[in-house]
């Protein structure tokens, strides 16, 4: 009895006196301990066949990252290392994500690097891609010798589409809806916009 009372008494005398913190060292020291630290991490994106405009600093196109049932889709700022995303190609992919030490104030705090694709299934021709309310902003679209661009992303136009019309509205304010077929190989062709 006095063998189990007196291991009682010990436990709690050790317990009262630990921490989960080590309260001795200095906080500048801990916090550039743990600053210092490499998180790396192995994670699955699913990714749409298809971007979507997003704004950060500036316009652009965002990679969607498929959700769960709660979040159809989330945008995906950033850039993946050793990845070519090709338009009309759904992927899965294994990557590697690490903490970025002090990230630009426009910049990502992750990096993700390409481990592997492990899925890869390109849309059937004629698939439709509609956006609403695009912003028409500065360079949304942009045309150079008869080929055409929104935001950054190469697009053929339709015989029936004044594309140059929509270059010409960039910087009214206004949106647009548009609908582009995919034409095959990561190319897309703009079919309608109003």
């Amino acid at each position: 009895m006095q063998r189990i009372l007196f291991c009682i008494l010990s436990i709690g005398l050790v317990a009262c006196g630990s921490s989960s913190e080590n309260t001795n060292i200095d906080p500048s020291i801990k916090e550039t301990t743990q600053n210092n630290i490499d998180i790396e991490y192995v994670e699955t994106l699913k990714l749409s066949s298809y971007r979507s405009p997003c704004t950060s600093v500036v316009q652009q196109l965002c990679l969607r990252v498929e959700g769960n049932e709660e979040h159809e889709f989330e945008l995906f700022y950033g850039d993946i290392e050793n990845f070519d995303y090709q338009w009309g190609t759904r992927y899965e992919l294994v990557v590697k994500t690490k903490d970025v030490k002090n990230p630009p104030t426009d910049g990502s705090s992750m990096q993700y690097q390409l481990s592997e694709i492990s899925t890869q299934q390109e849309d059937p021709i004629d698939t439709e891609y509609k956006y609403s309310n695009v912003d028409l902003l500065d360079s949304t679209f942009v045309s150079n010798n008869g080929s055409f661009k929104f935001l950054g992303q190469a697009f053929e136009c339709a015989k029936k589409v004044d594309c140059d019309k929509l270059v010409d509205l960039n910087n009214t304010a206004g949106a647009v809806n548009l609908t582009f077929s995919y034409v095959g190989n990561g190319q897309i062709e703009l079919i309608n916009w109003n």
